[in-house]
């Protein structure tokens, strides 16, 4: 599921739901302030998830979360931060 939010930093909370071991899952942040030049930093509030984000379009970019705690199947509700980095304009 995709989330709309629009400003240059905040916070995510996914909804519940079952992550296997070593399994991922994304979805899409819709952001107008994002820009294809852009970076995003991004961090879990969960020890035992890794997030990461990628494919930055104008106006979009995804997250990825796995789970990375061994062996262990997880239903938690994942807190998210993120902060937008403006690029280069050249």
């Amino acid at each position: 599921t995709a989330v709309t939010i629009n400003a240059p930093s905040g916070k995510i909370t996914t909804a519940s739901s079952s992550l296997a071991a070593g399994a991922s899952n994304s979805f899409t942040v819709n952001n107008s302030r994002m820009k294809i030049t852009d970076t995003v930093v991004v961090n879990s509030l969960n020890g035992n998830y890794t997030v990461e984000a990628a494919s930055p379009t104008n106006g979009t970019f995804v997250i990825y979360i796995t789970n990375s705690r061994g062996g262990a199947l997880l239903s938690d509700a994942v807190g998210i931060n993120f902060t937008i980095i403006s690029g280069s304009q050249s």
